[in-house]
């Protein structure tokens, strides 16, 4: 079944070009450059640098698109994703410089006029209470005015994701135990890395505040930690709470990028449910799972059910 000619399909590598070309060649396609310039909250989330997984590395950017013209295709843009979660502008503007010259190489040397360049996405959004906001009309003056200078592209993409939904979600968690270990103490919630798994896969600081206790002042510092069986399961690490109770509901922000979507079951935990708030109105849009989700899917082999 081949795709409707409304979309297109960017391509990572030479072998995805190739593959594709045994499919069809009757669709628009970009591709995805490596430009030697990563940005990023965390190493785990830098995907621009040189030697990185992603992308037609600088080196063969103009064979690769040769060989697509070659093989018939209509070769639309070029595409590039520094990482996510950077909070400057020199990360964005330093593609985009490397971009242009590659459009105007590729007009010269392949004879192919692209239409659109797509600076990717990794826009970062502040999870701390003081972190400041990203400059955008900043960014989209730099951005824009070497795009006109330097290139006859009239359409520019990006992929704001992670600043569109990151601080649309916040995670409630039920505080479940109260531990003082020597020179800690700890909140036991309801919630870990299954639920939320930033903290424990990329170091991330998400703030967290006591959602029945809005008005109660920090006596103390916690470590707010999950039921996982791990000790990397945490939360947060070392925060002003007020005097923790047993059913004290924990509020995690920012949990809109992406926590759901790295849930996992790990530890044979069904997923949490989502609530969409809107004007003072809360509808359900998402069941919570319950263990029978957990072995829906699974088959037994008939011999080991005798």
């Amino acid at each position: 079944v081949y795709m409707v000619l409304a979309y297109r399909i960017n391509l990572d590598s030479r072998s995805e070009l190739e593959r594709l070309a045994k499919i069809t060649t009757d669709i628009p396609i970009s591709f995805r450059i490596t430009p030697g310039v990563a940005s990023g909250h965390s190493e785990k989330v830098m995907t621009g640098g040189k030697g990185s997984k992603f992308g037609i590395p600088m080196n063969q950017v103009i064979d690769t698109y040769a060989r697509a013209k070659d093989l018939g295709f209509d070769v639309k843009g070029i595409h590039a994703h520094t990482g996510s979660g950077g909070m400057t502008t020199d990360p964005f503007t330093d593609v985009v410089d490397v971009l242009c010259e590659m459009v105007n190489r590729i007009e010269e040397e392949v004879n192919i006029k692209l239409e659109f360049l797509d600076f990717g996405g990794g826009i970062g959004v502040p999870y701390r209470p003081h972190d400041p906001e990203a400059d955008l009309n900043e960014l989209a003056i730099l951005i824009t005015d070497t795009i006109q200078e330097e290139t006859d592209i009239k359409t520019v993409a990006l992929e704001p994701g992670r600043f569109i939904v990151c601080d649309s979600t916040v995670l409630l968690t039920k505080c479940v135990d109260i531990k003082e270990a020597g020179m800690k103490k700890f909140v036991g919630v309801d919630a870990g890395f299954n639920t939320l798994i930033r903290p424990a896969m990329y170091d991330s600081y998400h703030y967290v505040a006591v959602a029945n206790k809005f008005n109660k002042a920090g006596v103390a510092k916690y470590e707010v930690v999950g039921p996982i069986c791990e000790s990397g399961d945490y939360i947060a690490h070392d925060r002003a709470l007020p005097e923790m109770e047993e059913g004290d509901i924990v509020a995690v922000y920012c949990g809109g990028a992406y926590g759901f979507s790295m849930s996992s079951n790990y530890n044979s935990r069904p997923r949490c449910a989502e609530v969409l708030v809107n004007n003072g109105e809360a509808e359900l849009i998402r069941e919570r799972e319950d263990f029978e989700d957990l072995w829906r899917h699974q088959i037994v082999p008939a011999r080991l059910s005798k």
